[in-house]
């Protein structure tokens, strides 16, 4: 059996599904009596959430880079962090644009931890794309 090693890229969607799931957990508990197999289960969820958190974007300092300081790039960062920048706008914009489409079509409504799972979502993006565009290395912050 081949050894399983897990790279950043791995650990960004990990996080990704992390957060899905205690979007949709916490929905569904809303809507019914909270048992301890749930509340179990969107514990879990957290702590997958929180760890590939630290994985993807802490420990690749993909997320100090990419809220840095203007000041504090290089020409050919700002190259590179305006067109992460405006990949996850765009890509940030058609999601949105979809949710929005798809609760006017249904009975859905947001509730607060949706609402944070989106504003999380507008944050991360942008060290995704750096994290997804470096493969498994750091990324250079000097």
């Amino acid at each position: 059996m081949k050894n399983l090693k897990l790279n950043s890229i791995h650990f960004v969607l990990m996080n990704y599904l992390g957060l899905i799931f205690i979007v949709f957990t916490f929905q569904y508990l809303r809507d019914i009596e909270w048992s301890w197999m749930f509340v179990a289960s969107e514990v879990f969820f957290i702590t997958l959430f929180a760890i590939s958190f630290y994985f993807a974007y802490i420990k690749t300092k993909a997320w100090g880079f990419v809220h840095l300081s203007v000041k504090d790039l290089d020409e050919r960062e700002l190259i590179l962090v305006r067109k992460i920048l405006r990949l996850s706008y765009a890509i940030f914009t058609i999601i949105a644009l979809l949710i929005m489409l798809l609760l006017s079509i249904t009975d859905m409504r947001i509730n607060i931890v949706f609402t944070v799972a989106l504003i999380y979502f507008a944050h991360i993006l942008p060290a995704s794309i750096l994290v997804i565009m470096n493969g498994n290395s750091e990324v250079d912050e000097n």
